[in-house]
């Protein structure tokens, strides 16, 4: 709970004992302080301005609900009404903007979905990220596929339809920093002629491996190059070039700052040939 969520709550529980007060004891002229009025106070989960305890209610911006107020959304350490609640307000799994809308789970809805009420502290954002982002490139995917025929896509390069449907299943299955969700977000990107950005915090190391392995995707779907020789493209690519060049200009070091643990944690596709990495600072 927020310090302001606890001063709002406790705020509501010493006015109502003060309306229970008022009830049982004269006014005394000696006390000249001025009670908050609806329009100063802060959004409590209940009104303190009202006697009744259930009833009409008036919240501090002019709302009026009857019986219980609006429940709230807890983000984190983050307290939010519901209805600002971060959860997706279209189906990425339709063609409708609005209309009748299946979840993941298999759950469907009419209009827009349901909102969501919990995410706790596990690493949560990033599926939430993930989710809202996959909303919005379905949804260019959509329009993209009302304006423009499919591609005539080389026999090696994977349909865009089936690119969408694996990013979706990528999505969905939630595991912790899945590499197919970026390697799936860019092939996507990349057929719909639209451009993207590739970064990790000190972008150099995790992106100079992300790079090269989206350049020789590229290289064998667009150029032929052979399946047994995408490795070799991978490490001439991070061991040569324009990659060693930015890690020296970052750490006057031609070396990713990775350790031998760190490398051995990384995915296969994203582990950096021998000698080109080491303990450095980033």
């Amino acid at each position: 709970m927020t310090p302001h969520q606890s001063n709002c709550d406790n705020l509501g529980r010493l006015t109502t004992y003060y309306h229970h007060y008022r009830k049982t004891h004269p006014a005394r002229g000696t006390v000249r302080s001025r009670m908050m009025t609806p329009e100063d106070a802060p959004c409590p989960r209940y009104s303190p301005f009202t006697n009744d305890d259930v009833g009409s209610s008036t919240s501090p911006t002019g709302t009026t609900w009857e019986g219980s107020p609006p429940t709230t959304t807890t983000i984190g350490r983050r307290t939010l009404p519901e209805e600002d609640a971060p959860c997706p307000r279209y189906s990425p799994f339709t063609n409708d903007d609005v209309g009748s809308s299946t979840s993941p789970t298999g759950t469907t809805w009419e209009g827009s979905p349901p909102t969501t009420t919990t995410i706790g502290r596990r690493t949560l954002p990033e599926h939430q990220f993930n989710w809202d982002n996959l909303g919005r490139l379905t949804t260019y995917y959509h329009h993209y596929r009302k304006t423009h025929t499919a591609r005539a896509s080389s026999p090696r390069c994977m349909p865009l339809e089936e690119v969408m449907e694996a990013l979706r299943a990528a999505v969905t299955r939630k595991a912790s920093r899945d590499p197919d969700v970026l390697l799936l977000a860019a092939a996507a990107t990349r057929q719909m002629n639209g451009i993207r950005f590739t970064s990790c915090k000190s972008a150099k190391d995790r992106t100079a491996m992300s790079v090269t392995i989206e350049q020789s995707a590229i290289l064998a779907e667009q150029y032929h190059l052979a399946d047994t020789e995408i490795g070799k493209a991978k490490d001439i690519l991070r061991s040569e070039g324009c990659r060693r060049d930015n890690t020296f200009k970052n750490i006057g070091v031609r070396k990713y700052a990775f350790t031998k643990r760190q490398v051995a944690a990384l995915p296969a596709d994203y582990r950096p040939p021998p000698g080109t990495y080491g303990s450095h600072h980033t």
